[in-house]
């Protein structure tokens, strides 16, 4: 039998939000993968159980970043290539923040919205910015590299 090694996936957005993360916001707090939104009801009753209830964490949402200043917080999704679906991502990730427990303490700071791209999508940002939300764009060269492989590969459709 012939065994086939799967080819490691690069998240290629992790990178792209950490690095644009450590260049516009260096004295910021950054929190990076951050889950979103409460934890489900069941999830209290598995203290009395002895179990964390965080173990139902990977059914929250999750932002790309979480900037937390004194007086505002920026929740971020980024994306090597915009689209409609990630303006749908922030809508959601940027509510649920204030209900995010282990954000307790921020509830009551204003929460902006960041959309995070190195390739844009005009329709795009422009709702995204006629909702007030903002958009970015970070191109570093590996970003352009990426962007290319992925359209080789199929996984970007070009308008």
């Amino acid at each position: 039998m012939k065994v086939v090694e799967r080819k490691k996936r690069v998240e290629y957005e992790e990178r792209l939000v950490s690095e644009w993360a450590a260049k516009t916001h260096p004295e910021a707090r950054v929190h990076f993968r951050v889950r979103v939104g409460e934890l489900p009801e069941e999830a209290a009753t598995l203290s009395a159980e002895g179990i964390s209830p965080y173990m139902y964490g990977v059914v929250r949402h999750w932002a790309d970043a979480v900037v937390i200043y004194p007086d505002r917080v920026l929740v971020v999704e980024g994306k090597l290539k915009l689209s409609s679906m990630a303006l749908g991502q922030i809508i959601v990730n940027t509510e649920l923040l204030g209900s995010t427990p282990e954000f307790r303490d921020r509830w009551d700071t204003p929460r902006e919205g960041l959309l995070l791209f190195a390739y844009g999508d005009p329709e795009t940002e422009k709702t995204a910015v006629a909702m007030g939300y903002k958009t970015e764009r970070f191109c570093p060269a590996w970003a352009k590299k990426a962007y290319v492989e992925r359209m080789r590969k199929g996984q970007v459709r070009v308008r």
